[in-house]
């Protein structure tokens, strides 16, 4: 629940009327258990304000009484996504509920998302809900697509939605709802450091270890801070080019529009952490329903890519057997899911085999992790939280450049890259095999 630390610290800091998108956060995080008060080791807060009452509701519980309640809400509305996408992939039984049940325990990015008590777990879990609900009722449509404020960077997913007219109004009623209820709840203070720290936040860990973006592995693979800048923006052009390719096109149905969405997302987007990708199990899950033959075979084999935590092979060399035996769960699970021939699971299977000489190698080179890394003792205040931040990966060697870190994310890019491709290749061929099948 260390992400979840930051929400709950936050919320205390607003019921107590300080702002939390300062120093003065640190505070509210000391007292929480397991983190260490000895060294300075605060972690920002970057949540929307209208949202701050939630996390001032979790404060007013005790921390171990608000993790369990966040916990279990988490996995109340996972269960209702999984559902839900089953439902619309007419996969209503109980052994493929079963199967992407145990799909998503070998997800690395949800596993890892539910154990820091992340909000993009929930978020995606709302995504989806969103997505079913435009359909049948705009109303409690709102009211999900609302607290997907709690992630914006996953929110704005949901964009995917914009063609339809109803859809634009319930996201307009939303984006003013979160626009009225902001000044309400927080002092113009909260919000112009909000503003402020928004943006300097994502250039304080621009290349930082956690940052799956494109530019932050061409940082970690030697190329300069200009270059590694020029590779992060040329991604996002090129992937909001392929986005708006998609968009106008006939083929493009709901829910793959929202499938396509989340796959280009990672080279679209600023700021890309390791559970972000969990909004990745849509495109997957799809593809793996849908597709078919050598589309299919390569769609489980990004799958696997994208499941399996890479980088926690470095970061935590003595997983890397836990982290086999999951992978290797995680192609019985996706053998249960299809009813492809077992002959197209083999190139999912090598793509899980690459792990072992990956564990091999990242074994003799270990990455940080933050906040272990941390010197104990040491304070790194500075006069704003992400300048604080910033000078806090850097003691914890978290901005340092280093080769194999970086092919180690690519990995979990690459799958991205190829589960955008099957999902367009996917979408398409069913069009045309509906239209064929219609004359």
């Amino acid at each position: 629940m260390r992400d979840f630390e930051s929400y709950y610290a936050a919320g205390s800091a607003w019921v107590a009327r300080e702002n939390p998108y300062t120093p003065a956060l640190w505070r509210h995080e000391q007292p929480i258990p397991g983190v260490r008060a000895d060294r300075y080791e605060v972690l920002p807060f970057l949540g929307f304000p209208a949202l701050l009452p939630l996390w001032g509701a979790f404060a007013t519980l005790g921390f171990s009484v608000a993790a369990a309640l966040w916990a279990v809400l988490t996995i109340v509305l996972l269960l209702g996504a999984i559902w839900l996408l089953l439902r619309q992939l007419h996969a209503r039984d109980v052994g493929s509920f079963l199967s992407v049940s145990a799909l998503c325990i070998c997800f690395a990015p949800l596993t890892s998302a539910f154990a820091l008590g992340q909000a993009a777990l929930p978020v995606f879990a709302l995504i989806v809900m969103t997505t079913a609900l435009f359909v049948v009722d705009p109303a409690r449509a709102s009211s999900a697509a609302f607290f997907t404020a709690l992630q914006p960077n996953l929110a704005v997913t949901l964009l995917s939605q914009i063609r339809y007219r109803d859809v634009a109004l319930v996201l307009g009623v939303v984006a003013l709802a979160l626009l009225v209820l902001t000044p309400l709840v927080s002092s113009l203070a909260d919000v112009r450091a909000y503003v402020s720290e928004l943006g300097a936040h994502a250039a304080s860990e621009r290349h930082a270890l956690i940052q799956f973006t494109p530019g932050a592995i061409a940082y970690g693979f030697g190329l300069s801070d200009r270059a590694s800048s020029a590779v992060g923006i040329l991604s996002m052009l090129g992937a909001a080019a392929i986005w708006l390719t998609i968009m106008v096109r006939r083929w493009a149905t709901r829910w793959w529009r929202l499938a396509i969405t989340c796959a280009l997302l990672p080279f679209g987007s600023p700021f890309f952490h390791e559970h972000d990708f969990v909004v990745l199990l849509i495109p997957a899950l799809m593809c793996l329903c849908s597709a078919r033959s050598r589309i299919w075979s390569i769609a489980a084999s990004a799958t696997v890519l994208v499941a399996i935590d890479w980088l926690g092979l470095a970061q935590r060399p003595d997983g890397a057997f836990q982290s086999a035996l999951l992978a290797f769960a995680l192609l019985g699970a996706i053998v249960a899911f299809s009813d492809q021939p077992l002959r197209l699971h083999r190139f999912a299977g090598l793509a899980a085999l690459l792990l072992i000489p990956a564990a091999v190698i990242a074994a003799r080179f270990p990455a940080p992790i933050w906040p272990d890394a941390l010197p104990a003792h040491v304070t790194w205040v500075r006069s704003t939280l992400s300048a604080t931040w910033h000078a806090e990966l850097q003691a914890a060697h978290e901005l340092a450049p280093h080769p194999l870190w970086a092919s180690l994310r690519l990995m979990t890019v690459i799958g991205a890259g190829l589960l955008a491709w099957c999902s367009i290749r996917t979408a398409r061929t069913r069009e045309e095999t509906a239209s064929l099948h219609g004359t």
